[in-house]
């Protein structure tokens, strides 16, 4: 049976390319090869997280819309002509909501980022150890 010339068919030794193809096979693929622990230089700080700020501010709004809502004294002195013109505590509730909800939002959010930035000031460099460096 003649000998068919792909890589099924073994070679000789004697055979050209034959010591490429081994060295070749000996050495380990690159990317299962790990890479040696490669040490960067990194900026460590705390920073504030916003989403609390904001949620918090939100929380806030909330909680002065429902107190100046309930606490807030009626005064038949402001009472209009005609009773179908008064609105009810659901509607100022809806009201002082839809404008200190968004007011305390903001604060809330500005306070963060304010103290975010102060955080930064007090960040220092330390060296990390990357093991995927690219």
């Amino acid at each position: 049976m003649p000998a068919r010339d792909d890589d099924t068919t073994p070679r000789g030794i004697d055979e050209p390319g034959v010591e490429a193809e081994l060295d070749h096979a000996s050495e380990p693929d690159d990317a299962s090869e790990p890479e040696a622990p490669v040490e960067l230089p990194a900026r460590v700080s705390r920073q504030a997280r916003m989403g609390r700020f904001l949620g918090l501010g939100a929380i806030v709004g909330l909680l002065l819309a429902v107190g100046l809502t309930l606490l807030w004294p009626d005064d038949p002195s402001f009472l209009p002509p005609n009773p179908e013109l008064q609105f009810t505590e659901l509607q100022v509730f809806g009201f002082l909501a839809v404008y200190l909800v968004p007011i305390c939002l903001g604060l809330g959010g500005l306070i963060g980022y304010f103290l975010g930035r102060a955080a930064e000031k007090r960040s220092r460099t330390e060296i990390v150890i990357a093991r995927n460096a690219e």
